[in-house]
């Protein structure tokens, strides 16, 4: 046998449990005792609060019963020291602690414990548990509130508490006395049916901020859309919200009631989006309820699930307030609006009264109070020093807070790290102008409608009411999908909608606007995938077809939602936790633009750059690599380390990369990795006068083909090419004006082309020169003994692509690995080793990406 203590005392190690006699607090009196104990414990053995100092040592069984387990004895006196041992209320005053020491005998030594069905050593004060002396209840932290709700209703309330651990990293931001920013995304509850402004339950959550923390600067963010669930803000919340907010409360129990599947996953992709915003913001859900649905059950239901698996704490009014109303009826119309107008023919049972509005928003005042009280007495662990011992979970500093890599509705893997979902959205309820849904060209019958309804918020849409009626968008689209967000209706006469990309009728989608559930709700569609990356037009036209009883046909729509896809199908592959999105603007200069902030921010980890901006954005940079400045113009910018400190912004020029990899990549593997692979005395011929024939000239003489014909209508866009690029800095450029210019002899020496002009017909001379010029030197079979690559790659089959060899998509696929290398492996932002770096990107992440670009609707051959 050997002798195990386990030592409490008030001193030394913060961490160790007390014992102590509480002093008695007459006005806490809950439970009879003279307010000695408190609320959960009484003093059930009469020993006049002597709490457990006077519990002799334990050296076995006294009873006549037969002996428990010395060690199974021993855990529950530890544990009963520990239930007892941190009580305490909040701003009294203790008697000094008594110092127990208790005493087990166990039947092995005391350096061994069994865990995991097997026996490990480990040192002796591992089994000496500590704990702390504070304990920061809920009505001892907000005794006011507790007298006013009731403590077992805002337990009630607490649907999930969670670890608190991000509100408290907000915390200790406010106590810096830095600025923070709070925000709400929800529903017609959180936009406050007739509730006064500052008087709705998030702003008076958020006033708390500003009454513990006085001098600092507390801004409020309301991101609250009536109508609007979780299907839209999982794609739409960066347009409500902003993505630098410490505090985001989530309110969209009532608006994801209908379909808990499909809302299970749109919560889960809003919460993955916002708990990776830059400053980790914390994150909790606020839960309204309701008696106007079919079902008492409502999105609450899924959310909760979510919100133990991402710790993001949850409170509810449903828990504590619908009992009541079960009990009570009555109670229905003092906490809902009620009768609107004292007819009986309004009756708003959907919106929480003003007074219920103050009950949820003291209701989070309570958690804050508590979490304060944990960082005031020293209770938590922002560093991470204090850890359980292996195996169970580590503790995780507050410096970087993960989130799971995993989605609840994956399945396992070992090593899979799911990014942040991303999405563009264009909505009419956008307050941002630049990411407004707005009517397109050449569309017509539709027109932006407010729907109005007595003592509701507006609800904005794009509405048309005739057949025919047909709205179009012309939208740049990173890579991916588009999807649409509409309404749902029984009884507004909605009819049908046929929507397609690019006047491809017959790969479109049919939308229904009519359903039969007595309830107004948007909807979300997904219309097209595999689009490549560029501008498009999308389009929707009313239906003749309807399924409205009455014949309808208005239509209303309320976003348009648009998916990148290459660049995050790579960074999902790779399992980095990185996210590629569309910044759009319309100048460099835009004052409405957060782009430059952008530029500086501490998460930016570099950009694409497209037209028009490829030469306007140089300004804004530190330097430029040599390629960029030989080409003129950039599409990528690269965050780097600067060697005496501080990062600086390099832009690069990747395409001449994508067309040189293009064509290489089509040659037979013995000669595509030389550095001439065509030999010496072979020219190449480039047909356009642009940007992408400028990084076709360096791509081409980088592969050694000298001299360079460039063919193109406007001679004098040649003639400036052919000026940027003089022979003194090693360039061979000739102007080619027509067939009759060229002999047979240098025709011979063309082994590579490049078509660098859009897909068009040709109508003036000079364009008609340009095909019958390509003809003679790529036609014929010609194509067989030479190498020419079309990077017009929209439409499918463009006029120059019977004599191509190789696609323009593989150009883009492989300036976008480039771009990948260069984000990835010279970026500060690079999550990878030296050692790491040196094996570059991984083939079956690169083969995915690829694969996922050639299967792109628009742009596949047809069969």
């Amino acid at each position: 046998m050997s002798s195990m203590s386990i030592s409490m005392s008030t001193h030394g190690d913060s961490r160790r449990a007390y014992a102590y006699q509480p002093t008695p607090d007459p006005s806490r009196d809950h439970d009879g005792d003279g307010g000695r104990f408190p609320p959960f414990l009484s003093d059930q053995d009469g020993d006049e609060g002597q709490g457990f100092s006077t519990l002799p040592s334990y050296r076995g069984a006294t009873t006549g019963k037969r002996p428990r387990s010395p060690f199974v004895v021993a855990l529950a006196m530890v544990a009963l020291v520990l239930a007892l041992g941190g009580t305490y209320y909040a701003g009294e005053t203790f008697a000094e602690p008594r110092v127990v020491e208790v005493k087990v005998e166990v039947p092995y030594p005391v350096d061994r414990v069994i865990e995991m069905e097997k026996i490990v050593e480990v040192p002796v004060e591992k089994i000496v548990y500590q704990h702390e002396r504070v304990f920061c209840g809920l009505c001892e932290t907000s005794p006011d509130m507790c007298d006013v709700y009731g403590r077992e209703n805002l337990e009630l309330g607490r649907a999930y508490t969670g670890t608190g651990r991000r509100l408290r990293k907000l915390m200790r931001k406010a106590m810096r006395g830095e600025k923070i920013k709070t925000s709400v995304i929800g529903g017609s509850v959180s936009e406050g049916v007739d509730v006064e402004e500052n008087m709705r339950w998030h702003e008076i959550a958020s006033g708390w901020f500003k009454n513990a923390f006085p001098d600092i600067e507390v801004e409020h963010v309301v991101g609250a859309v009536p109508g609007r669930g979780s299907d839209y803000f999982n794609a739409c919340h960066a347009e409500h919200i902003d993505t630098d907010v410490d505090l985001i409360i989530i309110e969209l129990g009532i608006n994801d009631w209908q379909r808990a599947d499909m809302y299970f996953h749109d919560m889960e992709a809003l919460l993955r989006a916002v708990l990776s915003y830059p400053n980790q913001p914390a994150v909790m859900l606020a839960e309204s309820f309701t008696i106007a649905l079919p079902s008492l059950s409502t999105g609450t239901d899924s959310h909760l699930g979510l919100a133990n698996y991402y710790d993001v704490p949850a409170l509810s009014l449903r828990n504590w307030l619908l009992p009541a109303v079960m009990d009570n009826p009555s109670l229905k119309d003092t906490y809902f609006f009620g009768d609107r107008d004292g007819t009986g023919k309004h009756n708003d049972y959907l919106h929480i009264s003003r007074g219920v509005h103050k009950a949820l928003g003291d209701h989070f005042a309570t958690y804050f109070n508590q979490q304060l009280c944990i960082i005031k007495n020293g209770l938590d662990d922002p560093e991470g020093v204090r850890q359980p011992a292996y195996p169970w979970p580590q503790n995780h500093d507050l410096k970087e807070i993960p989130i799971p890599r995993l989605r609840l509705t994956d399945a396992w893997d070992d090593s899979t790290i799911v990014p942040a979902p991303n999405s563009n959205c264009l909505s009419l309820n956008s307050p941002h102008e630049s990411s407004t849904l707005t009517i397109g060209p050449e569309s017509w019958g539709w027109n932006p409608w407010e729907d109005d309804i007595p003592w509701r918020h507006v609800k904005k849409y794009m509405r048309a009411d005739e057949v025919g009626s047909r709205i179009n968008w012309e939208v740049e689209l990173v890579e991916g999908s588009w999807t649409l967000y509409y309404l749902r209706s029984p009884k507004k006469g909605l009819g049908n909608l046929w929507c397609f990309s690019d006047d491809n009728r017959e790969e479109g989608v049919m939308v229904e606007g009519y359903w039969t559930r007595k309830m107004d709700v948007g909807e979300v569609l997904p219309i097209q995938k595999g689009l490549e990356p560029g501008f498009h037009t999308l389009s929707c036209e009313v239906d003749e077809s309807t399924s409205d009883p009455d014949g309808g046909h208005t239509f209303l729509i309320v976003a348009l939602i648009a998916s990148p896809a290459l660049h995050n199908t790579i960074f999902e592959s790779l399992g980095i936790p990185h996210r590629y999105s569309l910044h759009d603007t319309k100048t460099i200069d835009d004052p409405s633009s957060s782009m430059l902030q952008h530029f500086r921010s501490p998460t930016f980890g570099g950009a694409s750059v497209t037209m028009p901006l490829k030469v306007a954005v140089i300004p804004l940079l530190d330097r430029l690599e040599k390629e960029a400045e030989a080409i003129g113009s950039i599409n990528t910018i690269v965050v780097k380390r600067k060697s005496e400190g501080g990062v600086e912004l390099v832009g690069q020029n990747f395409d001449w990369i994508g067309i040189r990899n293009a064509v290489t990549n089509a040659l037979p593997p013995h000669i595509s990795s030389l550095a001439h692979p065509f030999g010496e005395e072979k020219s190449g011929f480039i047909i356009g006068g642009g940007g992408t024939t400028r990084a076709a000239v360096y791509a081409l003489t980088n592969l050694g083909l000298s001299p360079i014909f460039i063919l193109n209508r406007d001679p004098l866009e040649t003639a400036e090419i052919i000026k940027q690029y003089p022979k003194e800095k090693g360039y061979d450029l000739r102007a080619l004006k027509g067939v009759e210019e060229w002999g047979e002899e240098e025709m011979e020496k063309v082994v590579v082309g490049v078509g660098a002009i859009p897909s068009a017909e040709p109508k003036t001379e000079g364009e008609k020169m340009v095909y019958e010029v390509a003809e003679k030197i790529f036609g014929g079979g010609k194509g067989r003994e030479r190498w020419f690559l079309e990077m017009c790659y929209k439409p499918r089959h463009t006029l120059l692509m019977s004599i191509a060899e190789t696609h323009g998509v593989e150009a883009m696929i492989e300036q976008a690995l480039a771009q990948q290398r260069a984000w990835l492996f010279e970026s500060e932002a690079s999550p990878y080793t030296e050692e790491e770096k040196k094996k570059g990107l991984d083939v079956k992440a690169v083969e995915k990406a690829k694969k996922l670009v050639r299967e792109m609707d628009d742009i596949k051959p047809k069969m």
